[in-house]
């Protein structure tokens, strides 16, 4: 059974047919269901409930299609590690939540490839709880993330970028007029609020409100979710500064808080494993990095 194959199965359950399965790989269709056939004798189970016009997965296959997906990608870590070897070079995968730390991001990424020009970035931009899912599941080596992060989890170090929370108004409302909020006007408004427990505890903690005392109309883990409800009159939404000017939401405008609320970014990794070599660096360099800034401002 070779890696081949396994993309060729995982091509089968992702086309739910074996015609089109084989387009996509340019095998043939019989090749291709010979493949699959040998494959099925080898484990001694039944991977697809073959039907006229389509194929299912029986409960082997599903259990089966989990296993492939996870071969391939310790495959493709394996390959990408050992091409770090020797000279420092290969791929860092690094996850960052949409906002403004792509500038300071990439201003660091320039500087650290001036040293190391065989590295390479692959930038996977999500929402704060997707990355977190990626890093769990090992399939991020780094993530960039909004303040704050379950520190028994993840070991961090903190970027010297933050963010002002604001809301978010429609143009055309009364409040698109002010030059800011107060905690008590914002915490009075019909919010669309993040749905994590711990980003909506920090924002009743600063508001000064318990989360009872807010009106919510909904949750949202994605902004552009959110913003279009803004824009359909449900509600105002809570966010930060650069996530809201990086989307450009044509009809509405970011109206800061004030006394001003911010958030700060954080690199993180996972606690107790061991990264790859190149992105050990990256973590390193970084924190030199921010020394050396923090040195300067001092």
């Amino acid at each position: 059974m070779g890696l081949k194959v396994l993309k060729a199965f995982l091509t089968v359950c992702k086309t739910g047919n074996i015609t089109k399965a084989a387009e996509e790989i340019y095998l043939s269709q019989p090749a291709l269901s010979r493949q699959i056939q040998d494959l099925e004798e080898e484990l001694g189970c039944k991977l697809l409930n073959r039907h006229t016009r389509s194929l299912s997965l029986t409960e082997s296959g599903y259990l089966f299609q989990l296993r492939a997906q996870e071969i391939l990608e310790l495959s493709a870590r394996a390959k990408r590690e050992l091409s770090q070897q020797g000279e420092l070079g290969g791929t860092i995968v690094l996850g960052v939540v949409e906002s403004s730390v792509m500038e300071y991001l990439s201003r660091k990424i320039k500087k650290f490839r001036e040293k190391y020009s065989r590295i390479k970035f692959h930038i996977h931009s999500a929402t704060g709880d997707e990355l977190r899912k990626k890093i769990d599941a090992d399939k991020l080596d780094l993530a960039v993330l909004i303040e704050p992060v379950e520190v028994a989890k993840y070991k961090s170090v903190p970027l010297d970028i933050k963010e002002r929370w604001g809301v978010v108004v429609r143009e055309d409302s009364v409040e698109q007029e002010r030059l800011a909020f107060s905690k008590k006007e914002a915490a009075s408004l019909e919010l669309i609020l993040p749905s994590r427990d711990i980003v909506i505890e920090e924002i009743c903690e600063w508001l000064g409100v318990s989360e009872k005392d807010l009106k919510i109309v909904a949750l949202h883990n994605l902004l552009s979710n959110a913003t279009a409800m803004v824009q359909n009159g449900l509600g105002s939404s809570l966010c930060i500064e650069g996530s809201f000017t990086n989307r450009g939401c044509p009809g509405l405008r970011f109206v800061p808080i004030e006394p001003e609320m911010t958030s700060g970014h954080v690199l993180i990794r996972k606690k107790n494993k061991s990264l790859p070599k190149i992105a050990e660096h990256f973590w390193e360099f970084l924190e030199e990095e921010i020394r050396k800034d923090h040195e300067v401002e001092a």
